[in-house]
C-alpha cells in the first residue's frame, strides 16, 4: 500500500513540474467539487482518467470531508459531476449516525443518493430503518422502499416495525406506511400510518399511551401528546381516560433559558364521575366533582443581579394526591423531579396545606435584601377560612460586616409582613433585629463568641370585633447569645487501597442563650415569631467528623466517612410561674381559636352537624397538649444526629431524641440506603415521632439475572396498625426492549399494570416509555 502511494505520489509531483495548473486542479489527495468544502481520498490503489476527469480508488477507500466520510472496496469519482459510485461495505458516517448498503451512487456536492440493501443507524435513539432501496433525497431526508425499523441490534432483532414505505428526516421524523409490528416474526398488531421520532433534538408528537387497570379508576389509558415549542420551551398534553373515573387532562409546560433560568408547571383536572366519596375513612364524604392540581417551581434571573424563586402548590381536596398516584400525577414521581431539577420540595400528600410562594432576593456579600408573598391553602376547603397569609413580607439581612479593626461583627435582620386571612384580625407587623457578636481566640484552642441583639417589634391590627379592641401594639426584647468551643484533631495511617490516612476531628462546645419574657399581654401569634417564649439554657454538645483522604492518579481527594452530633440543653425557667402562666394563656387561646375554626369546618362539611363528639375530643386533645406543655422539664432529651456513609455503596442518615427523665424516646428517624455493582438495592425509612407518627417504609429491588429485577416497595404505619401502600413488581430489560409487570395496593384501590417499553419509541424529552 505504502509503495503503491509513493509511485502516485512521484507521478503527481511530476505532472506538477511540467503541468503546474494541471496538478494544482487535479491533487487526488485534497480536491474541490465546487461546493466550497475539499475532499479528501485515502486507498491502496488510485488511478486518474484526465479525459473523464475520473479518479478510479480500490482498496480501503477513505473519503472523508469535515465530519463526514464514505468508506468502501471500491470508489469511481466523477470529479466534474461530484458523483461517486461506491460498492463493496460502502458506509457514509455522520456526526448523526451512517447509513450502509452493498453498493451506492452518492452525489457529494448535493449531498443526495440511491443505495442498495441499505440500513440507516440513527445514533441520537439507537434507531436501525433497513430498506431494499435507500434515496438519499437530500442532506437530511430518505426514502426507503420495503422498510424496517427496530432499535434491537444484531441481525435479527427481537422486535421491528415493517413497511411498504417510509420516508425519515434526521433531526424530525419518521413516516412507515403500511406498519406492522413483529416480534420474532410474529406480527403483532397493524397500522395503516406510523409516525416516530428520528431526532437528534426534541421534536414534537405523540408519545407512547401508557396502560393500567384498577379497582377504582378500572381500565385507564394515558395519550401524551409532546410540543417542542422551540429552543428553551416545550410542553406535554396528557390525555388520561379511566372508564370509572371519567377523563383526567394534563398539561405540562417547561422552560430553560440558561443553566440558572428554568421553570416547570403543570396542572391536572377531572371531572369525576364519582361523588359522595370517603376514600381516606375519616367519615367525612368527598362531595366536590371537578378536581385539580397545579403544581410548579421557577427559578429565575431578574434586572438589577435579583434571583426570583416560585413554588406553586393548589389542590381541589386533600384526597386528590392520594388517590391518584400514577404516573403525571404521582406525588413522589413530581417530588422527584422538582427537587432533582430546583432542589425544592412539595409538601407531603398527608399534609393539611400547601404552601404557595414567590421569593425575589437580591444578595451582596454579606448581605441580602428579599421579598416575599406566601399563601397556604387548606386541603379541605371550608368557609371563612381562620388560616393567616404573608401578603407580603420584605426584609434586609446582614451577617459579620467587621468593624472596628475587625474585632466586632455586626448582623441585622429587619423586616416588615402583612398578615391577611379570610376570617379574622388581620394585622401589619414591623421587625428590627440587629445584633453585634465579638469573636475571641485563646492560643488556637479555644474560641468564643458573644453576641448582644436589641429586638424592637411593633403591630398595627386591622378587622378587629369586639373580642379584639386593641389597634396597636409594640415590643420591646434583647437576647445574649455566647459560645464556647474548642476543635481537637488527630490523623491515622490507613494504607488500603485508595485511601492514604484518616483524620478524625471533635470539637466540643457549650452555647448559652438568654431572652427574658415579653410583655404578658401579647395579643396574637401569626407565624410562631410573634409570642416568643422566655429562654434562659444552656447547650452542650459535641461533633464528630471522620474524613479520609485518596489518592487516584496521583490527585488527592477528600471522602467525608462519618458526621456525628451529640447535644442536650438545661433549660433554667423550670419553676417560672410566670413564664408558664403567659405561656398557658397563649396555648388556651389557641384552643378558642381552633375550636372555632374546626367548629366551622365541621359545619361547612356537613349541613346537619353529627360531629360534634369529634370536635369535643380534639378540643380535650388541645387541652392535653396544654397540660404537657406547662410541665415544664429542665433537661431536654438528648439529640443525636448522624450520616454515615462508609463506602460509595451504603448511605445511612438518622437523627435520634431520647428523653433521659422519662426513659423513652420522642422520636427516631433513620434512613439507610444500599447498593451494588449488579443494580441490587435496598431502601429502608423508619419515622417515629411521639404520638403522632410511627411508619417504616422499605424498598428492594434484586437483580435475579442480568435482564430480570424483583421489585418490592411498603409503606406501613404502625400508628394505625395499617398498610399504608404495598407493590411487588418483575422487570425484564433486554437492550432493546423490556416489560414491566406489578401488582399495588393502597387503601381502598388495587391495581394491575402491564407495561411493554420499546426502547426508542415515545422516550422523547425525557418523558416515559411504555406501550
Amino acid at each position: 500500500m505504502m509503495t503503491m502511494r509513493l509511485i502516485v505520489f512521484s507521478l503527481m509531483m511530476t505532472a506538477a513540474a511540467c503541468f503546474p495548473g494541471l496538478a494544482a486542479a487535479q491533487n487526488p489527495d485534497s480536491f474541490d467539487l465546487g461546493g466550497g468544502e475539499p475532499f479528501k481520498m485515502d486507498s491502496d490503489y488510485l488511478s486518474y482518467d484526465k479525459i473523464q476527469d475520473l479518479y478510479r480508488a480500490k482498496g480501503n477507500v477513505h473519503i472523508t470531508q469535515k465530519q463526514r466520510s464514505l468508506t468502501a472496496d471500491e470508489v469511481m469519482l466523477n470529479n466534474t459531476k461530484g458523483e461517486a459510485r461506491a460498492t463493496g461495505h460502502v458506509r457514509l458516517t455522520t456526526d448523526d449516525g451512517y447509513i450502509m448498503s452493498d453498493q451506492a451512487i452518492l452525489n457529494l456536492v448535493k449531498k443526495t443518493g440511491w443505495m442498495q440493501s441499505g440500513l440507516l443507524f440513527i445514533k441520537s435513539n439507537h434507531f436501525y430503518i433497513s430498506g431494499r432501496e435507500v434515496e438519499k433525497t437530500g442532506e437530511n431526508t430518505y426514502h426507503m422502499v420495503q422498510a424496517g425499523l427496530t432499535t434491537c441490534d444484531g441481525s435479527n432483532p427481537v422486535w421491528i416495525i415493517t413497511g411498504s414505505e417510509a420516508w425519515v428526516t434526521m433531526d424530525g421524523y419518521g413516516i412507515v406506511n403500511g406498519a406492522k409490528l413483529q416480534v420474532k416474526s410474529f406480527p403483532i398488531f397493524y397500522l395503516p400510518y406510523f409516525m416516530f421520532p428520528a431526532k437528534t433534538s426534541r421534536q414534537s408528537g405523540l408519545l407512547v399511551p401508557s396502560f393500567t387497570s384498577s379497582s377504582r379508576n378500572g381500565f385507564e389509558i394515558d395519550v401524551p401528546f409532546y410540543w417542542a415549542i422551540n429552543d428553551h420551551m416545550d410542553a406535554t398534553f396528557h390525555q388520561d381516560y379511566m372508564a370509572r373515573r371519567g377523563l383526567m387532562e394534563g398539561l405540562e409546560y417547561r422552560y430553560a433559558a440558561g443553566t440558572r433560568d428554568q421553570g416547570t408547571f403543570r396542572i391536572s383536572g377531572l371531572n369525576d364521575l364519582q361523588t359522595g366519596d370517603n376514600f381516606i375513612g375519616d367519615n367525612i364524604p368527598r362531595t366536590n366533582d371537578s378536581r385539580w392540581w397545579l403544581r410548579g417551581k421557577l427559578n429565575q434571573d431578574a434586572p438589577s443581579d435579583i434571583r426570583v424563586k416560585a413554588d406553586v402548590d393548589l389542590v381541589s381536596d386533600r384526597e386528590f394526591l392520594r388517590e391518584f398516584t400514577s404516573g403525571f400525577n404521582s406525588i413522589s414521581t413530581n417530588r422527584e423531579d422538582f427537587l432533582e431539577h430546583f432542589g425544592r420540595d412539595l409538601d407531603d400528600n398527608v399534609d393539611e396545606y400547601r404552601q404557595s410562594r414567590v421569593v425575589a432576593d437580591k444578595k451582596g456579600d454579606s448581605s441580602m435584601a428579599y421579598g416575599k408573598v406566601s399563601y397556604f391553602q387548606k386541603a379541605t376547603q371550608i368557609a371563612d377560612d381562620p388560616t393567616v397569609q404573608e401578603l407580603p413580607k420584605a426584609g434586609f439581612v446582614g451577617s459579620r460586616l467587621p468593624v472596628m479593626n475587625d474585632s466586632v461583627y455586626l448582623n441585622w435582620d429587619a423586616n416588615a409582613a402583612y398578615f391577611w386571612r379570610e376570617q379574622g384580625v388581620k394585622a401589619t407587623r414591623t421587625d428590627l433585629h440587629p445584633s453585634a457578636s465579638l469573636p475571641l481566640h485563646y492560643k488556637n484552642f479555644l474560641d468564643f463568641e458573644g453576641t448582644l441583639g436589641l429586638r424592637e417589634t411593633a403591630y398595627q391590627f386591622q378587622d378587629r370585633d369586639s373580642s379584639f379592641d386593641k389597634s396597636d401594639y409594640y415590643r420591646h426584647l434583647y437576647d445574649v447569645t455566647g459560645n464556647l468551643s474548642t476543635s481537637l484533631s488527630k490523623v491515622y495511617p490507613f494504607n488500603v487501597g485508595n485511601f492514604t490516612n484518616v483524620k478524625h476531628r471533635f470539637r466540643p462546645f457549650v452555647t448559652y442563650r438568654f431572652r427574658p419574657d415579653e410583655n404578658p399581654d401579647q395579643p396574637m401569634d401569626f407565624d410562631g415569631q410573634d409570642y416568643l417564649d422566655k429562654v434562659n439554657t444552656v447547650t452542650y454538645g459535641l461533633d464528630n467528623m471522620i474524613m479520609a483522604k485518596l489518592l487516584s492518579g496521583g490527585k488527592p481527594s477528600y471522602w467525608e466517612m462519618l458526621r456525628l452530633k451529640i447535644s442536650q440543653s438545661y433549660d433554667f425557667t423550670n419553676g417560672d410561674t410566670t413564664q408558664s402562666d403567659n405561656l398557658m394563656r397563649w396555648r388556651q387561646a389557641n384552643i378558642n381559636k381552633w375550636w372555632r375554626y374546626y367548629e366551622n369546618a365541621f359545619s361547612s362539611w356537613n349541613p346537619r352537624p353529627r360531629n360534634q363528639d369529634d370536635i369535643l375530643a380534639y378540643q380535650a386533645y388541645l387541652n392535653r397538649r396544654s397540660d404537657a406543655v406547662g410541665e415544664h422539664r429542665s433537661f431536654s432529651p438528648i439529640k443525636l444526629e448522624m450520616e454515615f456513609t462508609p463506602t460509595t455503596f451504603m448511605v445511612i442518615n438518622t437523627d435520634t431524641s431520647y428523653s433521659a427523665q422519662d426513659d423513652e424516646f420522642k422520636s427516631f428517624n433513620c434512613s439507610a440506603y444500599f447498593n451494588d455493582k449488579r443494580g441490587d438495592v435496598l431502601g429502608v425509612d423508619y419515622r417515629f415521632t411521639q404520638d403522632r407518627v410511627k411508619e417504616l417504609n422499605t424498598r428492594i429491588l434484586v437483580k435475579v439475572i442480568q435482564p430480570i429485577s424483583l421489585i418490592y416497595e411498603n409503606k406501613n404505619s404502625f400508628e394505625t396498625n395499617t398498610e399504608v401502600e404495598s407493590r411487588y413488581g418483575i422487570n425484564y430489560q433486554a437492550q432493546c426492549w423490556g416489560i414491566d409487570l406489578s401488582y399495588s395496593k393502597k387503601e381502598e384501590d388495587t391495581s394491575i399494570t402491564f407495561v411493554i417499553s420499546l426502547f426508542g419509541l415515545g422516550n422523547s424529552a425525557g418523558f416515559s416509555k411504555g406501550m
